[in-house]
């Protein structure tokens, strides 16, 4: 399950996990743990457009839900920028 973020909707990851589920699947879930948004820099729990994961519970229960069906989390890169935006920490994206 690829660019999987706090700002996907609990409905769709709910759907895809009980497919999964269904069909005896483990998944391989693509996590963006600082979703940069590129299209709404405003749209954020905290300034710059960014969107941490745990500022979300209810998608850090949705991830705990995954994890217990057994499927399994890729790191899928920190913040998910786009071009040469410089990323929080160090060098570009």
């Amino acid at each position: 399950l690829e660019d999987v973020h706090s700002e996907v909707t609990l409905e769709s990851l709910e759907k895809a996990r009980l497919i999964f589920k269904q069909n005896n699947v483990n998944a391989h879930v693509s996590i963006i743990p600082i979703f940069h948004n590129p299209s709404n820099p405003n749209d954020a729990y905290v300034g710059m457009g960014e969107c941490p994961m745990t500022m979300n519970p209810d998608f850090v229960a949705k991830m705990q839900e995954y994890k217990a069906d057994g499927n399994e989390f890729i790191w899928h890169g920190i913040t998910h920028q786009l071009g040469t935006k410089l990323n929080p920490w160090e060098s570009n994206s």
